[in-house]
């Protein structure tokens, strides 16, 4: 899997994903961990339910607002996730912690032009 390059991020940015990596109790970014450490196993995910994932959108800083998760249908990832855009679902599970990182692994871009 493709690493995730923080150094590439712009400065506000960088500073959001840093506060959300402090509010976990995590330092480096958790995608640059090995890929051994990452599970495929759907039973041991966290519960999750709307409010959490509403906390999590619209509650913590973003780039969501409260309107634009409103109209979820036009985002391009929830159009891409129903459209078979989304294979493989991996999790890791933080260390003396309850949080739980999610990330997957995605059909390839047919664009030549952008990553």
């Amino acid at each position: 899997m493709a690493s995730y390059n923080v150094d590439k991020l712009n400065a506000e940015v960088k500073k959001r994903y840093k506060g959300k990596l402090e509010m976990i109790g995590m330092i480096k970014c958790p995608y640059m961990l090995p890929g051994d450490v990452w599970a495929n196993d759907p039973t041991k995910w966290p519960a999750l339910e709307y409010p959490e994932v509403y906390s999590y959108l619209i509650e913590t800083p973003g780039v969501f607002t409260k309107e634009a998760m409103n109209n979820r249908k036009s985002l391009e990832a929830h159009n891409q996730f129903r459209s078979g855009w989304v294979r493989t679902i991996f999790h890791y599970d933080i260390p003396a912690t309850k949080f739980v990182i999610m990330k997957a692994n995605v059909n390839p871009s047919q664009r030549l032009n952008e990553p």
